[in-house]
């Protein structure tokens, strides 16, 4: 995570159709910066897993591209692509559901089999749940 900004939001309209209201609570919300992808990130280059994980915290995702030529950005591709650059991050985070889901199929399944076993679920080793999720 690069950053934080965090700031509360006014409804006016609210305010007009509520004109009998003694208190208001803003809403509030808060974008954080994080890095995105760099080539070779699959690799273990950049943030990697990192990435993903920043991406897990969040309840929304807002995708900033560049669209335009500037020297002093450095572009992951060598050049200006925001269709691609957007299409590689959605196709990461899809990968990175579909692993998800398979880690905890994979536990469930486990611990189906030691209930069907007749074993508690909680005799399916911690550690083997927590490495797959």
């Amino acid at each position: 995570m690069l950053g934080l900004l965090r700031f509360q939001i006014l409804d006016s309209l609210f305010f007009l159709n509520s004109a009998s209201l003694k208190r208001a609570v803003p809403a509030s919300i808060e974008f954080v910066d994080i890095a995105g992808l760099v080539k070779g990130a699959s690799q273990g280059e950049g943030l990697g897993n990192k990435f993903l994980w920043h991406i897990r915290q969040v309840d929304s995702i807002l995708q900033v591209v560049c669209s335009f030529e500037d020297n002093d950005i450095v572009l992951v591709n060598g050049k200006v692509d925001p269709k691609t650059d957007i299409d590689v991050i959605n196709l990461k985070l899809v990968f990175s559901d579909l692993d998800q889901e398979e880690a905890e199929n994979y536990a469930l399944e486990r611990i189906q089999q030691a209930l069907m076993d007749g074993k508690p679920a909680q005799s399916v080793a911690l550690m083997t749940l927590r490495r797959v999720l």
